[in-house]
């Protein structure tokens, strides 16, 4: 799922991004730069839609375009997949030995099932978001992070389609996360508790770069944590950051006066020993009369 920044409220940053933040509320702050969408990713899901609006106009005419290397949909690591929802590949310019094939068990290195993934995600009420998972930038390489956005279209045929296109290793996005989140807080309001061990899964679809959801009550206690388990059924009021900030304190205080918001700690990166700015985006959510904070981040690069 993807959400307008105009309709979010962040909390306000910190101009280096280097030390925890006074929470405050304020629509017109982002994460800077490019750490909300990158040219590279916003060109993306520009394509994804223009590919879209062809397949909804054209219908399946459409696909033949999409295969013209060294056209806009079809350019080194660049290019247009479509599959439909039982998990035939009709369009994929990279793997071309891949189309007219049903691929809805197809999984990457670490067991994500990735056209499952791109199934759920447009099955949501945007009909449309962001997969990440690993793939071979061309046929035989080495698989590398690719994140993948998706739209759901309906062809003149009433056919229904996935159309989709991706980036790879792409630096932290603050789309990605809000996305993830979204993506959590629809899980668990459908799921309930039972979305817990979703989160918790090493190769699931909340798990990717060192991005990982973690959950917590109104009174500090972590009830999932994808990145650092140990931290589970903990109260972290009295957690202190590597500035010796309390962000969960923070956090709740934050809260209180809106529903979503992000919030800059420092903390260790699951996949290192080092410690990183994170930039968190957290949603408050009601779960059979409890209040559950659910959140994600984004650790930041290092400033030279």
């Amino acid at each position: 799922m993807r959400r307008r920044i105009s309709e979010v409220i962040l909390f306000a940053l910190v101009g280096a991004m280097g030390t925890s933040i006074t929470l405050q509320a304020a629509d017109s702050v982002t994460p800077q730069g490019d750490l909300m969408e990158s040219p590279e990713v916003h060109a993306t899901v520009d394509l994804v839609r223009k590919a879209a609006e062809l397949v909804r106009t054209e219908g399946e005419d459409a696909f033949g375009q999409f295969e013209i290397k060294g056209s806009p949909w079809f350019h080194g690591t660049t290019y247009i997949v479509v599959n439909d929802f039982e998990g035939n590949v009709l369009v994929d310019p990279n793997r071309p030995e891949l189309e007219g094939t049903n691929q809805i068990n197809l999984e990457d290195q670490e067991g994500r099932p990735i056209l499952q993934l791109m199934i759920d995600e447009v099955s949501t009420s945007d009909k449309e978001g962001w997969v990440h998972y690993l793939w071979p930038k061309f046929a035989l390489s080495e698989p590398y992070w690719k994140s993948t956005f998706v739209t759901a279209v309906t062809a003149p045929s009433g056919k229904q389609y996935i159309v989709g296109s991706g980036v790879y290793d792409a630096a932290p996005q603050g789309v990605f996360v809000i996305d993830t989140v979204n993506d959590a807080v629809a899980l668990l309001e459908k799921e309930g508790r039972e979305a817990f061990d979703t989160f918790r899964e090493p190769n699931g679809p909340f798990r990717y770069y060192n991005t990982f959801v973690y959950v917590f009550n109104d009174k500090g206690v972590e009830l999932v944590d994808g990145g650092f388990p140990g931290y589970e059924e903990q109260n972290l009021l009295d957690y202190r950051d590597a500035d010796g900030q309390y962000p969960v304190r923070e956090l709740l205080e934050g809260l209180k006066t809106t529903d979503q918001g992000w919030h800059s700690f420092r903390a260790l990166a699951p996949d290192s020993d080092q410690v990183q700015t994170k930039l968190d985006y957290v949603r408050k959510v009601t779960l059979d009369g409890e209040t559950l904070f659910v959140g994600s981040g984004l650790y930041l690069p290092k400033q030279n």
